[in-house]
């Protein structure tokens, strides 16, 4: 349990940057409202060889040389300072000193009063086919597709960096997949790896008479070869064939769907959930494709990003607010809770508050060791929380001194056989 809230800094939201770049198979570049580069991908490092910190801070121009053309570099800056996408090819060098042709598809994104809050640039080196007409108008029409894609999911990648909780993030994740995809429906299942089973955490899209049967809904991959497959590859399959495995066929009638894709969700190497995209009707596709196969793979490592995020976050709050070694609340947290339940006491309802202070634990400090007196703080601890009702709070506030708040009692004829009970828990030898 935390209480208070936190914003996810900026080192959160760079990182999402970083994830997106590295997910791109071309040179990527972004700058700020300014055009000052912020990111750049390892294939621009490739393709250039200036690597992120050579050209963070400048100007893309410093790419350019004595034989680009100034009117296409004129057609930029005027699509830069109207805010407005750009496509087109460049002449620029490499840092050794050759020229290349750029094929260039550049997009503003974000921002606030019209004004953007990044440009994006998806650049490729067509020099050995800027000849080819026809096979250069299909390089620009998969690169404004990578340029959609990669738009869609730093929009992605912005909602999630300000979201502070686990939940809130399966949620957003969740909400993101049918735009991103173009599927009808989605759901997110997190991985226990106690029992090998994924649940599902979050879903949108789904009618009232399917809801509740997603809500909740477990599988295990060993039911399934399909989710099995998808457990050990970071890859993401789409499964759509009837004729495929038992499981799948039950889950294409069950949920009504004509199609669903599935991606798993990777961070440090374990597998942390699945992502569930979802389509009924004509337009469910038929394969995966590079687009759909990179929009999925690209959220699922903005979503682990967010999820390990969220956890530090969550983490860093109930260290905040515990006991490090007895896992209790802390003062803070108690003097909330017992605001808080003074608050709801009314003429019906009481609340009492025990004090509770070990003897002797500076004899046993002093004779067994500190590490021994920790485990009797350690064990009181755990004696006390065992014999209290739900809701009640027990909370380490000094040394050797426990306080409890018993909130919805009627009097002491109630509080009584409770303290009884701690005294009879205390009592058993340790």
């Amino acid at each position: 349990m935390t209480e208070g809230q936190a914003s996810a800094g900026p080192e959160s939201r760079d990182s999402f940057f970083g994830a997106l770049m590295g997910a791109l198979p071309e040179a990527a570049v972004v700058t700020d409202d300014e055009q000052d580069i912020v990111y750049v991908n390892d294939a621009f490092t490739t393709m250039t060889g200036y690597t992120l910190d050579e050209v963070r801070g400048r100007n893309c121009r410093f790419l350019q040389g004595p034989g680009t053309d100034q009117a296409t570099v004129r057609a930029v800056r005027d699509a830069l300072r109207a805010g407005e996408p750009f496509r087109g090819r460049l002449l620029n060098h490499r840092k050794d000193g050759d020229a290349f042709w750029n094929e260039l598809a550049l997009a503003p994104i974000g921002g606030t009063s019209g004004r953007p809050a990044n440009f994006i640039a998806l650049e490729r080196d067509v020099s050995t086919s800027v000849a080819d007409r026809a096979g250069l108008a299909e390089l620009l029409q998969q690169t404004e597709r990578e340029r959609a894609t990669l738009g869609a999911l730093l929009d992605t990648a912005r909602t999630l960096a300000q979201e502070v909780s686990t939940e809130k993030v399966l949620r957003s994740v969740a909400d993101s997949i049918p735009g991103l995809c173009g599927s009808e429906r989605s759901a997110v299942a997190v991985w226990d790896p106690e029992t090998s089973r994924l649940s599902i955490a979050a879903h949108t899209g789904w009618p009232s008479h399917l809801d509740e049967l997603m809500t909740g809904a477990i599988v295990s991959p060993s039911t399934s070869p399909e989710l099995a497959d998808i457990v050990v590859r970071p890859e993401p399959v789409l499964i759509r064939d009837p004729a495929s495995s038992a499981w799948a066929r039950s889950a294409l009638e069950q949920y009504e769907i004509d199609a669903f894709a599935a991606v798993p969700v990777h961070s440090t190497g374990e597998l942390r959930g699945v992502l569930l995209a979802y389509w009924c009707g004509a337009g469910a596709p038929t394969e995966m494709e590079e687009n759909l196969r990179l929009r999925l793979s690209g959220l699922a490592g903005i979503a682990a990003i967010a999820l390990d995020n969220a956890r530090l976050m969550e983490e860093t709050h109930w260290i905040a607010a515990h006991d490090p070694l007895t896992g209790l609340p802390n003062r803070s947290i108690l003097e909330k809770r017992l605001a808080r339940a003074l608050q709801r006491t009314d003429e019906r309802s009481a609340t009492a508050v025990v004090f509770c202070d070990i003897d002797g634990l500076k004899q046993t400090n002093d004779a067994l060791g500190h590490d021994a007196g920790d485990r009797v703080l350690m064990e009181v601890a755990a004696r006390l929380r065992a014999s209290l009702r739900p809701g009640d709070t027990v909370s380490r506030v000094g040394g050797d001194e426990f306080v409890i708040v018993l909130e919805h009692v009627s009097g002491e004829d109630e509080v009584q056989p409770i303290i009884r009970r701690l005294e009879e828990a205390l009592a058993v030898p340790l």
